[in-house]
């Protein structure tokens, strides 16, 4: 088994989103973060993820992207990768936060803005 993660998002947009994922390699329970619905202002329940460090995943990294998406427009992407029981941060999209604690298991809380990605200026 690889590292847990307890991962909380938080929407201090100003557009109601939806969760998506993509991107996912020997993760556990990743299919508790699709198609989550988080009003604007609102925080979502905290939800347990965890790397697969076992059988055919054994050598290979944990890793998954959460997007989020308005009704019409994509706010942003995150990535995160698991390699020897820690948990890293990969690319994101300038208007997503991301604060990760290490620990026993790690906690990750994203936070959603309405900085402009560079595409929409």
């Amino acid at each position: 088994m690889g590292k847990g993660l307890y991962v909380t998002i938080v929407n201090n947009s100003s557009d109601d989103i939806t969760t998506g994922m993509s991107g996912v390699n020997c993760l556990y329970n990743g299919d508790k973060l699709e198609g989550l619905e988080i009003a604007r202002g609102e925080e979502s329940l905290k939800y347990y993820l965890e790397g697969d460090g076992s059988d055919s995943c054994a050598f290979q990294e944990t890793t998954f992207t959460i997007s989020f998406t308005s009704d019409d427009h994509t706010i942003g992407t995150a990535g995160f990768t698991e390699n020897g029981h820690e948990w890293s941060k990969n690319d994101a999209s300038p208007n997503i936060q991301s604060v990760l604690t290490p620990g026993n298991q790690y906690q990750l809380v994203i936070t959603i803005t309405n900085q402009k990605t560079n595409s929409e200026e």
